[in-house]
């Protein structure tokens, strides 16, 4: 189990949406996502882990050299039992770090994401 929302927000933006390696990522996702975890975005709901790693997956070939970077702390209500955070983020190449602006929001019960959103700014 990992040691704060915290660690998950920061796990999850780098060894799920920004890994690229296929194996690593699914092991990430398995070992911070409960299995009936939903995930939110501009292009739906993705439900389960099949469907997290098909949308991180889908971000990553959309994305060529584009590398995620937190854009501050993240934010945290309750624990890994029973709590909420936010964490926002940058996502771009090199030359364009901030071409994409967001933020993700999950819910964790038990040590676990059971719901994440990601919420473009632009």
């Amino acid at each position: 189990m990992t040691d704060s929302i915290q660690t998950l927000l920061r796990r999850n933006l780098h060894e799920v949406f920004g890994m690229r390696d296929t194996a690593r990522r699914q092991a990430a996702i398995e070992a911070l996502y409960d299995p009936a975890a939903t995930f939110v975005d501009h292009g739906g709901t993705h439900a389960g882990w099949d469907a997290i790693d098909a949308a991180a997956a889908a971000v990553q070939a959309a994305t060529p050299g584009f590398i995620f970077a937190e854009d501050g702390d993240a934010q945290v209500v309750g624990d890994l039992a029973d709590g909420a955070g936010r964490v926002a983020w940058t996502y771009g190449p090199a030359e364009d770090k901030r071409r994409v602006i967001g933020a993700d929001l999950v819910l964790v019960r038990n040590g676990r994401i059971v719901a994440l959103s990601a919420v473009l700014h632009r």
